[in-house]
């Protein structure tokens, strides 16, 4: 499968994108910065709604974690970011 890791460089996202690695799967890391040491990485943030479709667009899984808010109203607007892109994508599953 081809699961795209939200925080793939963090500490939540990075041992499961290591995880998903081991176990044959091929991983698109999204990160706040593009990772030199991913083959598929995508810079984004959970804001940027076209950049989010793109790293879909080819995956079959999303694993999402949503990180602390700087702000009250953060996590709906990252929510409705992720939620549209996920909507144009074909994206089976989310965890």
């Amino acid at each position: 499968m081809r699961i795209t890791v939200h925080g793939a460089t963090g500490a939540q996202g990075a041992p499961v994108a290591e995880a998903l690695a081991k176990a044959g799967h091929q991983i698109t890391a999204i990160s706040r910065s593009r990772s030199p040491e991913a083959a598929a990485s995508v810079a984004a943030n959970l804001e940027d709604q076209p950049t989010l479709e793109a790293a879909y667009a080819n995956s079959s899984a999303v694993f999402l974690h949503l990180p602390i808010p700087d702000s009250p109203d953060a996590p709906a607007r990252w929510v409705s970011s992720v939620l549209g892109a996920l909507a144009v994508s074909s994206v089976d599953r989310v965890v």
